[in-house]
């Protein structure tokens, strides 16, 4: 029987390795597997030959994208165990965030990168990643829109309040009403 988390890699018939799938899909090696019982069988076709066969088998995991408060959805990714491969690349969106990375819990920080390539994240288990989001950050520049005088720019950040500075331009003897986000 083969323990949870574990699938078969490979098996060497008579010394030579053949690939598991192969093994599987070909009648002539005989290889069933049981989901059910999680148990592979092997059998000889012709009695009289003495086959010497080899299971090896390697650990999987299944790694589960969480959005985290973001919006879309990503397949899960199968990994092997001690193998190396690149986490699939976000496609979550949230409005007025970036998405900065993955963590391995909704409230975490980030320790893998988009798309990064990792080895061995979840041994022996099934993991989850939750999207880690930061607000966007935005320059906001100011116009004299004919006046004259200099004022430097603000950061600000999506979907929060900020509070614009005071007016230093102006404008000849006009009187200065309020900020537009156009001329």
């Amino acid at each position: 029987q083969v323990k949870e988390g574990y699938g078969l890699k490979s098996i060497t018939v008579n010394g030579y390795t053949i690939n598991a799938t192969a093994a599987l899909n070909n009648p002539d090696y005989n290889v069933t597997y049981d989901e059910a019982n999680r148990t592979y069988t092997h059998t000889t076709k012709p009695i009289d030959q003495a086959w010497n066969v080899v299971m090896d088998f390697e650990e999987e995991y299944t790694v589960t994208f969480d959005a985290n408060g973001g919006e879309g959805t990503m397949q899960a990714q199968d990994f092997v165990y001690d193998t190396e491969e690149a986490l699939s690349a976000n496609v979550f969106t949230r409005a007025g965030y970036d998405f900065a990375g993955w963590a391995y819990t909704s409230e975490g920080i980030a320790v893998f990168e988009d798309g990064e390539t990792v080895t061995g994240i979840a041994e022996g288990n099934d993991i989850t990643l939750y999207a880690v989001w930061v607000r966007s950050v935005y320059e906001v520049k100011f116009d004299a829109n004919g006046g004259t005088g200099t004022m430097d720019s603000i950061d600000a950040t999506s979907n929060a309040f900020v509070t614009l500075p005071e007016n230093t331009f102006t404008n000849g003897d006009r009187e200065f009403l309020g900020w537009a986000t156009s001329a």
